[in-house]
């Protein structure tokens, strides 16, 4: 997916967990939003292996 047709979310972060997650980034070559990205991606993916599919709208 392109960047112009992706979601953008903005949210407060403690400074500590933010510096550990930039670091993580850092340890696998990441930027910190491509590793922000890989983090919720697989969340979801392991949320729904769990509790089964998420149906959404696929109209956006």
């Amino acid at each position: 997916m392109n960047e112009e047709n992706m979601k953008h979310i903005g949210f407060p972060i403690e400074p500590e967990l933010y510096y550990k997650i930039q670091s993580i980034s850092e340890f696998y070559g990441r930027s910190l939003r491509k590793q922000m990205r890989f983090m919720v991606s697989r969340y979801v993916a392991r949320f729904e292996k769990k509790y089964g599919n998420i149906d959404i709208e696929t109209d956006y």
